[in-house]
């Protein structure tokens, strides 16, 4: 229901649609909105004050994304998080980012860290004030900032879709593993550190120890009971 959304926080760039689609996406990922949240479209436009041709436009790459379910006579929801599918998608993302890291090491003399470092600086006040929806989006623009330093467009696209459908997944992570948004940050600064130093194993290590943590984190929720279609 409307009154159940927050309230919207929409830079206008790139038409209505983005703006819409990038708003809603932040919710699902961050886990404000959850699985099986009906999403009607008459109602999301005034919530939003549009009309309803750019919430439809949004909910079909929402769709898309993996991260919204159409249903007949029923229309759309919010997806459940697949964790077998979110399994898989981790080890792509560990092949993906191994060789974006081992790229960054071997050039780190020609990077400029600072906006990496100001999001870590940003994820340990999140991470402080026990602020999961912000520390996990900022957990996305730590990896996409590593992942632009390989220099290689295609596969940043690649890594981003990749991110987007985990996203969701992240969120219930945080949420439920004890320390785990302290543990990221660590390893986060570990990953960089060997960037930093132009240490090529050293941060392909780190970045192993990274994604196993959420892969391990992932195998725990798909143990417990309540991790299913109905949560």
């Amino acid at each position: 229901m409307t009154e159940e959304l927050p309230a919207p926080d929409l830079h206008w760039r790139g038409g209505l649609a983005d703006s819409v689609y990038m708003q809603l996406r932040e919710w699902i990922s961050s886990g404000t909105l959850e699985a099986g949240y009906r999403l009607r479209e008459v109602e999301i436009a005034k919530h939003f004050g549009v009309s309803t041709t750019p919430v439809r436009e949004a909910l079909q790459r929402l769709q898309y994304d993996g991260l919204v379910e159409s249903h007949p006579h029923r229309g759309a929801s919010v997806a459940s998080v697949e964790w077998a599918e979110t399994h898989s998608l981790l080890v792509v993302r560990e092949l993906l980012e191994v060789y974006a890291v081992r790229r960054a090491a071997q050039t780190y003399k020609t990077h400029d860290f600072e906006e990496v470092h100001s999001i870590l600086d940003q994820q340990a006040t999140a991470c402080t004030q026990g602020d999961i929806p912000e520390f996990v989006r900022l957990d996305r623009d730590f990896h996409m900032s590593i992942i632009r330093m390989a220099g290689n467009e295609p596969l940043a696209r690649i890594t981003d879709q990749v991110h987007t459908q985990l996203q969701q997944a992240r969120a219930r992570i945080a949420g439920n593993r004890k320390g785990s948004l302290e543990a990221s940050l660590s390893q986060h600064r570990a990953v960089l550190e060997a960037i930093e130093r132009g240490d090529v194993e050293g941060a392909e290590s780190a970045t192993h120890v990274h994604v196993q943590f959420s892969i391990n984190s992932i195998l725990e929720l798909m143990d417990r009971p309540d991790t299913g279609d109905d949560e």
